[in-house]
């Protein structure tokens, strides 16, 4: 799974607008290359209250029975106040979806990314730049921290970072100047598992973490001052757990297990910090489930395959169980590479990176009633593995970070169809693990 780089963090800053969705996948077999699955049926005990679903070649829509527009976990009218990945805002949901108070929409907004190396220690850092109005990259300042920054959570009301140090086994507490964007270490949590991901819940109140070597979730709560308290649960979910995404109400909370081809669903207790496993306690996906996100309304769950060409769009009944509904091939035909990350835009398009030999990112539209994809374009990363992306708040760039090539680069959006234009491109002393970015 992993490839040997140097490492480090880098964080971009833009001055922006409003920021919106970030979403998210399915289950499902792979189909050849550029075309979803013929017919796929879930089962009704799954629970998205989806019949079945029949598509035709060439990625064509199918059809799809009507989902009960009743499920849980999809409610945006709390105030949110945090994100745990690409985009972020301080009106905006857990899982990138739209507020409907967001008013904000000028202010800077930082991107950081963070970069690392399996083979030496203290080797990461966190660097720092402007991304202008027009796409450019400024350069700002930059410290050192840590080994591997393989993830980070943003908590915007309290203006702190939480880092995913993967190589020692370790949880990074920053403040983050809001004025500048610059970091100033608070402290660090030694765990016994190393962790690959970390995210929070709206209010602020619970740290999650996923250990890709254990296969387990470690649960934290926080004090009012951001301070991470000893584990209050740990869950075994399967083997090579990869990322947590949890409903913008807190009521639920998935995780990919790469290694079991499974989405683990569990109910979430906000005021114990506790998770019980749902009944089944897991949805099947195969393909190596890596990352995952839910659509701005929480209806459906999108999870990229790492291992297979697939992107699965999983319904979400209201009990919070999973059907898988559609399977899209996320390559160009004919084309091979690992798939690694998964955001919506503020928009609603779907954007997923497949890693090299292709390094691209694969652009769709979401059918926003049947949560169904359609294909726009594959846009090359102009760099190699890109293992991370962030789109900006106001939703008019992508950030890239191409692993093995050791760049950054920036593309804007098409506010109508999605597809992505080249901006800018800036060399970095690292390999970027996590791109996110957020507007304080």
């Amino acid at each position: 799974m992993h490839a040997t780089c140097s490492k480090r963090l880098v964080f971009v800053l833009l001055c922006g607008h409003a920021l919106a969705a970030c979403d998210g996948t399915t289950d499902g077999a792979a189909t050849p290359s550029g075309q979803q699955d013929a017919s796929i049926s879930p089962t009704s005990g799954g629970g998205g209250g989806v019949a079945g679903i029949t598509g035709g070649a060439g990625g064509s829509g199918g059809t799809l029975a009507p989902v009960d527009a009743a499920t849980d976990g999809a409610s945006n009218d709390a105030a949110v106040q945090m994100d745990a990945g690409g985009v972020g805002d301080a009106r905006v949901g857990l899982d990138g979806g739209p507020n409907p108070d967001a008013s904000i929409d000028t202010g800077p907004i930082y991107v950081y990314v963070g970069t690392g190396d399996w083979g030496g220690p203290d080797v990461g850092g966190i660097d720092a730049y402007r991304l202008e109005d027009d796409g450019a990259l400024t350069s700002i300042a930059g410290i050192e921290s840590g080994n591997i920054a393989a993830y980070m959570a943003m908590d915007l009301a309290r203006r702190q970072l939480y880092v995913a140090d993967e190589g020692p086994g370790a949880l990074r507490r920053y403040d983050v100047n809001a004025g500048t964007g610059q970091l100033t270490l608070d402290d660090t949590i030694d765990i016994p598992e190393s962790p690959v991901y970390v995210a929070l819940d709206s209010r602020g109140r619970t740290l999650f973490s996923a250990s890709y070597d254990n296969g387990l979730m470690r649960v934290f709560a926080l004090r009012d001052d951001g301070f991470v308290e000893p584990a209050s649960d740990v869950e075994t979910t399967g083997a090579q757990a990869h990322s947590v995404t949890i409903t913008a109400d807190d009521a639920f909370v998935y995780v990919c297990n790469k290694g079991t081809n499974t989405i683990s669903q569990l109910a979430f207790d906000p005021d114990t910090h506790t998770l019980t496993p749902l009944a089944p306690a897991a949805a099947p996906h195969a393909g190596g489930p890596r990352h995952a996100a839910l659509s701005a309304d929480g209806r459906f769950l999108y999870a990229v395959s790492e291992l297979d060409d697939s992107v699965r769009v999983h319904a979400r009944s209201a009990s919070g169980t999973l059907s898988l509904v559609q399977s899209y091939a996320r390559l160009p035909s004919g084309q091979t590479g690992t798939g690694a990350h998964i955001l919506v835009s503020p928009r609603g398009q779907l954007y997923v990176s497949n890693r090299g030999p292709s390094n691209t990112i694969a652009v769709f539209d979401i059918d926003t009633s049947s949560g169904l994809l359609t294909l726009v374009e594959h846009e090359e990363t102009l760099g190699n593995t890109p293992r991370d992306f962030a789109i900006d708040p106001a939703g008019r760039f992508l950030i890239v970070g191409n692993l093995d090539s050791q760049n950054i680069v920036v593309f804007a959006i098409d506010q109508d169809s999605g597809a992505l234009t080249h901006t800018s491109t800036v060399e970095i002393d690292g390999s970027p693990f996590f791109v996110g970015a957020y507007r304080f």
